[in-house]
């Protein structure tokens, strides 16, 4: 019994780690949103000029 719950904490563990991170993630973006927003425009700006050549 003690085994399984073990388990149950590790993968209760692991999830709250995977939520942490996605957090961490999500805030970065909001961060890098305008620049990366930015950066995605020209990037498609130059993919349509190569295009369109």
């Amino acid at each position: 019994m003690s085994f399984l719950r073990r388990r149950e904490s590790s993968k209760k563990y692991k999830h709250k780690k995977l939520d942490l991170s996605r957090f961490m993630l999500d805030s970065r973006l909001r961060r890098n949103d305008i620049e990366a927003m930015q950066q995605y425009r020209l990037a498609m700006t130059k993919q349509h000029k190569n295009e369109k050549q």
